[in-house]
């Protein structure tokens, strides 16, 4: 990964960020499938770290696109994190193993995993880099990190900001993590971004739809993929 530091001193160097672009670029790709079966084919037969595995309430548990249930359809094993305490209840009743913890401070759980997932929860949190000290203090040395975030510039997204000010996207958002705003996230607390993803969706299973987004991706970037998805290695394989 590249270390802008290493070779400026200025955040703005016009040499460097047309670097960074290309390095970003180079390691982004578009996948014909799913979040969901995304996070399943990550977690396969892996031991899994699930951190906000609670979504937003217990309502959410029931949904058919909770993720920690999907999650769990392929891990070989599979431990939530959460700081709901009456979600983690209602989880735990549920037969799933869950921690009631918060993942910005310094708890170690005491376990390492072959891959921590961080799905739709880094826009909710403040202390960006605390969660990503939590997930990297629980990876095994070959493990990775997923993160999920909402795209920023999808196109519902920037025209409702043109047409519709203030913007509110979700009340609990604290942040948009976009592309660069991850690497130099990683690059603080020394690990590695390894690759971007770009779901096609749901849209997957149509075959036009899934066309017009790879089309649309070299005209005009990313507008149609609602989400980005950020694969890390940690501290100790960086």
């Amino acid at each position: 990964m590249i270390d802008w530091t290493a070779k400026t001193d200025d955040p703005l160097d016009a040499g460097m960020r047309r670097q960074l672009e290309a390095y970003l670029r180079g390691i982004s790709k578009i996948v014909d499938r799913s979040l969901l079966s995304y996070f399943r084919e990550a977690a396969a037969g892996r031991d899994v770290l699930h951190i906000g595995c609670c979504e937003h309430s217990a309502k959410y548990m029931s949904v058919d696109g909770w993720k920690h249930r999907a999650i769990a359809e392929t891990a070989r094993s599979l431990l939530g994190v959460d700081i709901n305490a009456p979600a983690v209840e209602a989880m735990r009743q549920l037969g799933y193993d869950v921690v009631l913890a918060d993942a910005t401070g310094d708890t170690d759980i005491g376990k390492r995993f072959d891959c921590v997932i961080i799905g739709d929860v880094i826009e909710h949190v403040s202390d960006l880099e605390g969660l990503l000290r939590f997930a990297d203090r629980h990876l095994t040395p070959d493990g990775i990190l997923v993160i999920s975030t909402p795209n920023p510039f999808f196109v519902r997204h920037v025209t409702r900001a043109w047409f519709s000010r203030p913007m509110i996207a979700n009340f609990e958002h604290v942040s948009w993590v976009t592309e660069s705003n991850i690497i130099e996230l990683v690059r603080r607390t020394g690990m590695s971004l390894e690759q971007i993803v770009y779901p096609v969706g749901n849209s997957s299973s149509n075959r036009s739809i899934a066309l017009l987004k790879r089309l649309s991706y070299r005209i005009a970037g990313t507008a149609l993929f609602t989400t980005n998805v950020y694969v890390i290695k940690g501290s100790a394989a960086a």
